[in-house]
C-alpha cells in the first residue's frame, strides 16, 4: 500500500510534500490562527488528536493483516481484539474531532505505512513473532502517549479519550507479553 501524497499550497509559500498526518496538522494550526473555521481545542490537543489518529489506524490496518496471514489462533485471537477495540477507539476518536473541529490524517503517515509495508512482505514464519514484537512496542508507546494527554490536555473530552485509550493499550500489552510468551514456549524475550 502506497501512503498517499499530496501537494499542499499554504498562502504565500511554496508548494510542499505531505502526508496526510501533516495536512490535518496543517489545517488545524490554520484553523487556530484564523477567525473562520475555529477549531474547539488548543494546538496541542490537535496534534494530539492527529498523532492518535495516525496511530489507530495503523494498529487497525497492522491487526486486519494479522487477521489474514497468521495461522497461529493465539495470534488471530489477539488481532481480532484489537481490530474490534480499534474500530471502536477510532470511531470515537473520529465523533470527539468532528464535534471540535479537528481536521484528522485520512492515511497513514510514511512512517507507519512503512512499518506495515515491511511487515507485510515477511513470511508465515516470521510474520507472527514480529508483529507481537511490534505490538508490544506499539502499546507502550501508546500508553505514554495517551498518560501525557489525559495528564497535560486541556480538551475533557480528549483526556477522557485518552483516559480510556491508555487502559486499553494496557490490556492490549498484557495481552500481546502472553501471545508472545506461547510463541517463545514461555521464555521472555521482548520486555
Amino acid at each position: 500500500m502506497l501512503s498517499l501524497i499530496a501537494v499542499y499550497l499554504l498562502p504565500g509559500c511554496k508548494a510542499r510534500l505531505m502526508d496526510s498526518k501533516g495536512i490535518a496538522d496543517s489545517l488545524n494550526k490554520s484553523k487556530a490562527t484564523t477567525a473562520t473555521g475555529v477549531i474547539g481545542v488548543n494546538l496541542d490537543d490537535a496534534k494530539f488528536a492527529t498523532d492518535a489518529a495516525v496511530e489507530g489506524m495503523y494498529a487497525l490496518g497492522m491487526a486486519k493483516m494479522a487477521l489474514v496471514k497468521t495461522k497461529n489462533p493465539a495470534v488471530k485471537r489477539f488481532a481480532g481484539g484489537m481490530a474490534s477495540d480499534y474500530t471502536k477507539r477510532n470511531a470515537e476518536l473520529m465523533r470527539i474531532a468532528k464535534a471540535k473541529n479537528i481536521t484528522l490524517p485520512y492515511a497513514l503517515d510514511s512512517s507507519h505505512q512503512d512499518k506495515m509495508d515491511a511487515l507485510g512482505k515477511l513470511g508465515d514464519d516470521s510474520f507472527d513473532v514480529v508483529y507481537i514484537a511490534r505490538m508490544i512496542n506499539d502499546q507502550k508507546e501508546t500508553q505514554k502517549t495517551m498518560q501525557n494527554e489525559s495528564r497535560d490536555g486541556t480538551d475533557s473530552n480528549l483526556r477522557a479519550f485518552a483516559l480510556r485509550t491508555g487502559d486499553l493499550a494496557k490490556s492490549h500489552l498484557i495481552a500481546a507479553h502472553k501471545v508472545h510468551d506461547s510463541l517463545y514456549g514461555g521464555k521472555q524475550r521482548v520486555r
